[in-house]
Order: C-alpha cells, then structure tokens, then sequence
C-alpha cells in the first residue's frame, strides 16, 4: 500500500492512509481512535509523524528495532514492502502489539473481570 502524499485526520474516508504530526505514540493512538476507519497506526518518533491507515500494514516498527519497517525510513509517505513482526519500540522499551479492528461496535473501556473472560468477537479485537 503507498499513498503519496498527506492528509488529515479529518477527511479519513478520502484516503487508505494518513500521515499527520504527533508529538508521541500516544497521542497517535489518540488520533487514530478519533478516525473512525482508523484500524491501525504507528508513531515515527524520528520525524514525530502519525501514520495511520483504514487496514493492518504488514510491517512496521522503530529505529531501534531489529526489523525496521519501511515507514521508519521516510519522511512523506506510508507504505509497506514485506512482512515481519509486529514490535514497537517506546521509550526504549519494546513492544509486541496485536491490533485487528473489522468496526467500532465493540467497545473497549470495560472491567478488568470483562477482560479476564473475554467479551465481543474473534474478529474485532485489540490487545
């Protein structure tokens, strides 16, 4: 997927992805659960960008990371070429992340008890 050049998180339904500043990973959470076809993300400290696409990207993850993606070597566009785990890298510490949203009808703010026995479907979820 690439996607030249940027757009804002206002006009999601324009657009795959979206990259936009962010001044940390989560504040680009923030933006991405405020996208409502936003199903993904990844903050590039580096260049303190957000990308943020509507599907799962196959790779990514930080400088400091042993697989790099290929949005932490670009400064305009969000795209990926191959496959490989899903880590993070914040505030130097890493991350493995699990993230598949199909909508938003399952609701995340719940109990610690509803996270123990599980809620929702084995389709939307986000660990």
């Amino acid at each position: 997927m690439k996607r030249q050049g940027a757009t804002t998180p206002e006009t999601p339904a324009a657009a795959s992805s979206s990259q936009v500043a962010a001044r940390s990973f989560i504040e680009c959470a923030t933006l991405c659960t405020a996208w409502k076809t936003c199903r993904w993300f990844d903050f590039h400290q580096l260049h303190q960008r957000c990308c943020m696409a509507d599907r799962p990207i196959d790779c990514w993850g930080s400088e400091t990371s042993e697989t790099r993606s290929s949005f932490d070597k670009l400064t305009d566009t969000c795209y990926s070429t191959e496959p490989c785990p899903k880590q993070a890298v914040v505030e130097d510490s890493r991350y493995c992340v699990f993230m598949q949203r199909v909508s938003n009808s399952v609701l995340f703010n719940r109990t610690w008890a509803e996270y123990e026995s599980g809620f929702g479907n084995s389709e939307n979820w986000w660990m």
